[in-house]
């Protein structure tokens, strides 16, 4: 099995802050040494097969210094410039820019310079993780499928608990701030993972079930089983793959 490891793990770990490198003390070494202490928590949770929301926080850093150095770009492109030399030989007018940058700019550069790299490096080892996962499992429709995929049942074996989870999932009109849709889940309840209780019967019970109020489903409500031949902890790497990989199927791509 693959990814044993315990959810606490991520939720003792130390957030990063988003303007992590531009708070506080602005010293090169300093924040050298808060980004790898960050990275090597990051180690320990990757290690364990445990995504997020640790794999979406790197991606959020990786964003926001990319995004400073383009808007530091365009900043000093968009300020005055003055003649500073005529290249005759090759008739060009070489202009250098009147900011003067103080040694806080400066030094902040220098933080971003060395910090983009360290942060890429785990961002691709996320995105091994993540395709490892999506890889390795396939989602299969249960019984009678309705035409409307929209909203219905998703059954997640958890191979730790050797128990079948059951979540509604409603995937959501219009498409996030990323341009995608997004697919919202609720746990429903869990059935023991037996030879017994086959993804068809569980989908059963569901619909015959005297509570059935778990949410406004159709008479035969879309249902799907997850399959896979490893272990990924469920809550911070299997079921939020599992989500995406659902809408990839949904949305017919």
């Amino acid at each position: 099995m693959i990814g044993l490891g315990g959810w606490g793990i991520i939720k003792n770990m130390k957030n990063l802050s988003q303007n992590w490198f531009i708070d506080g003390l602005i010293d090169t070494e300093y924040k050298q040494y808060v980004l790898l202490a960050y990275l090597q928590e990051v180690e320990k949770v990757f290690s364990k097969y445990m995504l997020f929301p640790v794999y979406d926080e790197l991606q959020s850093h990786q964003r926001t210094l990319s995004d400073y150095k383009k808007k530091k770009e365009l900043m000093k492109n968009n300020f005055p410039q003055v003649l500073k030399e005529i290249d005759l030989k090759n008739h060009n007018l070489i202009y250098k820019s009147q900011i003067i940058e103080d040694t806080f700019l400066k030094t902040v550069d220098e933080i971003v310079e060395w910090s983009m790299p360290q942060i890429n490096k785990f961002v691709d080892e996320g995105n091994k993780i993540y395709s490892n996962i999506h890889e390795n499992i396939e989602i299969e429709p249960v019984g009678l499928m309705p035409f409307n995929l929209s909203v219905g049942f998703l059954l997640l074996p958890d191979r730790k608990t050797k128990k079948i989870k059951v979540f509604n999932y409603s995937v959501t009109l219009y498409a996030n701030s990323y341009g995608v849709k997004e697919v919202h889940t609720r746990y429903i309840t869990s059935f023991n993972h037996t030879i017994i209780n086959t993804p068809e019967k569980i989908k059963t019970e569901l619909i015959l079930h005297p509570k059935h109020k778990f949410m406004e489903i159709p008479v035969v409500p879309a249902t799907f089983f997850v399959l896979t031949n490893y272990y990924y902890p469920v809550e911070s790497s299997l079921l939020p793959v599992v989500k995406n990989k659902l809408l990839e199927k949904i949305e017919g791509k």
